[in-house]
């Protein structure tokens, strides 16, 4: 191979594990979900049901439930388990459940 057919491969190379090394640190490019809860369904689920928005940082290996239970201790045994995933739907703009990410900020409803 001539000198010219190497720089280009490694070039190509560096180029491809940099993407890669971004992919696994931040995410890919077309990832970008918007921040925070939908403002108007929001007001209106708060109007409703008096319910407050916590933004809490999930740790490793927490849950949306147990979560929601750390943070509405005194009356965690009488939450309705299908409410609290759909809450956390609508205010995490869609997020599932079940793929949230340790060190990642959500919004938890703080039930009264």
């Amino acid at each position: 191979m001539n000198t010219i057919n190497k720089v280009i491969l490694y070039i190509f190379l560096f180029l491809f594990l940099l993407s890669v090394h971004h992919d696994l640190t931040a995410g890919t490019y077309g990832n970008n979900k918007p921040e925070g809860p939908n403002k108007t369904q929001t007001q209106r689920m708060m109007k409703e049901e008096q319910i407050e928005i916590l933004k809490v940082q999930a740790g490793h290996g927490d849950t949306v439930l147990s979560i929601v239970e750390r943070i509405n201790e005194g009356h965690s045994e009488s939450l309705d388990i299908s409410r609290i995933m759909k809450d956390f739907k609508l205010l995490n703009n869609d997020v599932k459940p079940t793929e949230i990410q340790a060190e990642e900020y959500y919004y938890f409803p703080l039930y009264k």
